[in-house]
């Protein structure tokens, strides 16, 4: 049954492009939470703070995806997006000095439209998808490629998880402690 769904050629595309959009979003995320506490210096209570900020700046990018979208086409809107999130978490985290809470802000303000993006538009290709397979082969199957895209989703955010702990690891982070230049 899988391989009829990786026999679609477009859905093997998308499947790519969420797989390493959605290791690349959760493992931001999962680096974010020591980025705050040991180099910001964010108390537990901001940085549940920041994360309420930043979910709640995601969902009103939502919008603006859409149009986006609408205009340009999901995969250009998707390259524009994901762009503008890789610059503003490279250059901006580059940037950032401890402490500067409007910077960060700013920062969580652009770069909450890399999750948005990768949820919304890869997720928005699936029917696309889906329609492909139904009109080469006269079936219905979005269960199966809805399935599929699930199981990528657990594997990119596990694929994330295991590559953050591995880096941390190398660099010299110890748990509850200052942090040594390496790890910061």
């Amino acid at each position: 049954v899988s391989q009829a769904v990786f026999n679609n050629r477009p859905f093997r595309y998308v499947a790519a492009i969420y797989l390493f959009s959605i290791t690349a979003v959760y493992a931001t995320a999962t680096i974010a939470v020591y980025f705050l506490e040991y180099w910001m210096r964010f108390s537990e209570g901001e940085i549940s703070l920041f994360f309420v900020f930043y979910f709640a700046c995601t969902v009103l990018w939502v919008p603006v995806i859409t149009f986006t979208s609408n205009r340009i086409g999901k995969r250009g809107a998707f390259m524009l997006f994901m762009s503008l999130w890789a610059l503003t978490c490279g250059i901006g985290n580059l940037l950032i000095q401890p402490r500067q809470m409007v910077m960060m802000y700013l920062l969580a303000v652009l770069g909450s439209i890399g999750g948005g993006t990768a949820f919304q538009l890869c997720w928005a290709m699936i029917p696309d998808v889906v329609e492909v397979d139904e009109l080469k082969t006269g079936k219905r199957r979005e269960g199966l490629y809805y399935g599929v895209a699930l199981f990528i989703l657990k594997i990119g955010s596990a694929f994330a998880l295991l590559i953050v702990g591995q880096v941390i690891e190398k660099i010299g982070y110890v748990p509850n402690a200052v942090q040594p230049p390496s790890a910061l």
